[in-house]
């Protein structure tokens, strides 16, 4: 994984960056090789795939500039998750899906992980309707997050996620160059912190 961040971060330019992140079958933690391809200024796609040949999309890791993950990332889960009902996925394959996928956001000093909790695809699903209204949100947070408790863009990024999603999500931090995630938060002084696990 820290060839693929330090490959996605050495990128010039503006435009995010970013891999998807696919197994090698169900069975398996061995990943496929994907290829880093560019997005646009502010937004990165990846490429869903279900199957064995390809592989099986159960995440995407992308290059963010100053603000940690988004609504947009968060909704990435549910529109993959839509996909395996299109195309006529299996209950258990859904439920692995929803199980194991992730959302990796790399910065310059930092890498985020947004998980899905289980019991909240439903409530992701209709949020995901008014996905627009909800990056509106997020950006205006932001600013108020900053303005009130005079943090920076990062922490009021975050701090505005967990405002926005609550329960449904769970996000992770682990410092630049390793996989060491931890759980963040927000105090009530809006601060970044990290909850170690007992």
């Amino acid at each position: 994984m820290n060839n693929t961040v330090s490959d996605i971060l050495s990128k010039p330019g503006t435009n995010e960056w970013g891999a998807d992140l696919r197994l090698s079958s169900l069975t398996s933690r061995t990943y496929n090789p994907t290829s880093i391809t560019s997005g646009v200024n502010g937004a990165w796609d990846g490429t869903f795939t279900w199957n064995p040949s390809e592989g099986f999309s159960i995440g995407a890791m992308h290059k963010h500039f100053a603000t940690g993950p988004s609504p947009d990332d968060v909704f990435s889960f549910v529109k993959n998750r839509q996909k395996l009902s299109d195309i006529g996925a299996s209950d258990v394959e859904k439920q692995f899906y929803e199980k194991n996928s992730y959302e990796i956001v790399v910065l310059n000093n930092a890498t985020f992980m947004i998980t899905v909790n289980p019991g909240w695809w439903g409530t992701l699903k209709n949020m995901s309707n008014n996905g627009t209204d909800y990056e509106n949100i997020f950006r205006n947070q932001i600013i108020e997050n900053q303005n009130t408790n005079q943090t920076d863009e990062l922490t009021a990024s975050v701090a505005a996620l967990q405002q926005i999603f609550g329960e449904a999500i769970n996000v992770y931090k682990a410092p630049m160059d390793t996989t060491n995630f931890a759980i963040v938060n927000i105090d009530q002084n809006g601060n970044l912190i990290i909850i170690t696990c007992p």
